[in-house]
Formats: C-alpha cells, structure tokens, sequence
C-alpha cells in the first residue's frame, strides 16, 4: 500500500496446498482405478480363453480315451469340429486315425471271410484227391500211404481253421436267433465238467467248487457251452502240465461269477484287453495246433450276448497264470 510514494503497509495473500494435493490423489485414484479395471477385463479375457482352451482339450481327451473301450475296441467318438487352430487340427487328425484303424479291423475281418470261402473250395478238391490216390494205391505203397496220410491230416487241420474263421465271421448274425430259459448255472457246469470237459481231456485235473446256493441264469444251453468249451480249450492248451484247472463258482450281489484258473504262461501285460479281440492271441501254447485268436473272441461275443461280461488277468497269489472271469446277472 503506497502513501505519496511510499509504500506504509503491505498485503499478504496465502494459498495452502491441499488442492494441488486433492488433485494430485484424485488422479492417481483413476490412474489406480482404471489400471484396476484394465487389469480384471484382460485377466478376465484371459481367463475365459484359457477356459475354453483347457475345455476343448479336456473334451478332445476325454473322446479319444473312449474311443477304445475297456475291452479293446475301437469306436470312433470323436466329435469333429471347423475350428481351424491347432486343436481343431489335433481333432480331426485323431477322427482320420481312428477311422483308418476302424476300417483296418473291418477289412481284417473281412478279409479272414473272403479267405475262408475261397480257400474251402480247393481245399475240399485236394481232399477228394487225396481220398482217390489212396484209394487207387491199396496196399501196394505203404511209404506213399504213409506220406498220404500226413498231407490229409494237414488237410484236415486246414478244414478245422477255415471252420473256426467262419464260426468266428458269422458268430453275431447267429446270436440274433437263440432259445433263451432259466438255467442252473451250478448244474449244468457240473454235467458238462463230468460228461465233456473231463472226457475231451482225460489227462488234465479238473477241480470244481460249486456255488453255496442256487445260481440260476437266463440263457442258450448250447451256446453258453460252446463258450465255456472255449475257455475251457484255451485253458487246456496254456497250462502246465501236472497243474489242475480250477472251476470256482459264486453267487454274489445279484451276480453269478465262475472263475476258469491255470497255472502257466501268463498275459502279457501290454495288448492287455485286447486278447479278446478278433484274431488275437498273447500266449505261447505248448502244442502245436496254430491259435488264431478266435477262442477268447467267441466266448466274450457269446457271453456278453447273454449280458454277461468276461474278463482275463494275471494270477496275483505268487502263482503264475491266468484267471478268466465270466459274470452273468441272475434271472437277468
């Protein structure tokens, strides 16, 4: 303040700083905010296309691990999708691989059939040949005779595989057509133990233990024989002499169990279910008739046609062998 020219007062005038400071927060706080923000939208994008990813994936795992089942067959489950990234690349490559091997099997199978409808034919005129040279020759050529005998005992043993092939091609078309009635299990096993089984292999022990109670089923007597009789076969054929072949039949929890026990070479462990698949075989037999598979084929086909399930594992008791395990459901 001036008075003539000289300055008698002054004025101060004060501004705190808490505004610029107010401001400076409240920049920071949406700085921080929209950080925030940003931070969850993209975490959250993320989050959801990891999502899918992992679930696309663990989908894509979960139908290739039921395309084969429990007893090693294929079935093409795969369910082919447009996406065009790598897991839709990684889907449709499995989709083609399981049809190649799908369609592998069925050309195996039918390729066994046409085999044995073209091959019967000429075997059937080598036979007939056969028959006639030994007819023609009498008694007069007793070292020809005896040649001719061991090229009809191989024709005979072609005609016994050409037959089990067919049994084993037209085994599920035949099914459709069977009887079914209430059987008793226990019993007919029993029949069966004394009147087949012990008289085909009279050299071989057979030890039984029937249920403690009625076990009765639902079933074809004949065919469920016939897939007893190749289990029974199989067994025969992979134990070690001097072993008896243990019968063990039970009623448990609405189920009948029998369990066919031999002691003898085992299964190996990495084919696993896919014994009974169609023409395969794991075990080396000690005789000298060819396995081709078939056996364990037929018997699972029978049993689960009658809605049973079979099984095969290795003996656990320091025992060395194989137990094969039929369920059947009772009065199914």
């Amino acid at each position: 303040v001036y008075d003539r020219g000289e300055i008698v007062a002054a004025v101060v005038v004060e501004q705190t700083t808490n505004s610029i400071l107010s401001l400076s927060n409240q920049l920071i706080e949406e700085t921080v905010s929209l950080s925030i923000i940003a931070f969850l939208i993209g975490g959250g994008a993320l989050f959801i296309f990891a999502l899918v990813i992992s679930t696309r994936i663990r989908t894509l795992r979960d139908q290739a691990d039921a395309s084969i089942t429990k007893n090693g067959q294929i079935q093409n489950v795969i369910t082919k999708t447009q996406a065009r990234d790598e897991i839709g690349d990684l889907g449709r490559t499995l989709d083609g691989m399981l049809n190649q091997l799908q369609e592998q099997i069925d050309h195996r199978e039918r390729m066994a059939d046409n085999l044995e409808h073209e091959m019967r034919t000429p075997l059937a005129g080598v036979a007939a040949s056969l028959k006639n040279i030994e007819e023609e020759l009498g008694d007069q050529h007793p070292l020809i005779l005896e040649y001719l005998e061991g090229a009809k005992h191989n024709s005979q043993r072609l005609h016994e595989l050409l037959t089990a092939i067919r049994e084993g091609v037209t085994l599920k078309a035949s099914l459709s057509h069977e009887n079914m009635q209430i059987i008793d299990f226990g019993e007919a096993i029993s029949k069966w133990l004394d009147f087949v089984w012990r008289k085909a292999f009279p050299e071989v022990e057979f030890i039984y233990r029937p249920p403690h109670q009625a076990a009765e089923i639902r079933g074809d007597v004949d065919r469920l024989l016939q897939a007893l009789d190749k289990l029974i076969e199989n067994a025969v054929s992979y134990h070690r002499p001097g072993t008896p072949i243990e019968l063990v039949l039970d009623r448990e929890f609405g189920l009948v169990c029998l369990e066919i026990i031999n002691q003898g070479s085992s299964i190996d462990p990495a084919i696993g279910p896919q014994i009974f698949e169609y023409m395969v075989s794991s075990r080396v037999s000690r005789e000298e008739r060819p396995h081709l598979g078939l056996g364990l084929y037929v018997s699972k086909t029978i049993i689960e046609y009658h809605g049973g399930r079979l099984s095969g594992t290795n003996l656990r008791d320091g025992r060395e062998g194989v137990v094969f395990t039929v369920n059947f459901p009772v009065k199914f």
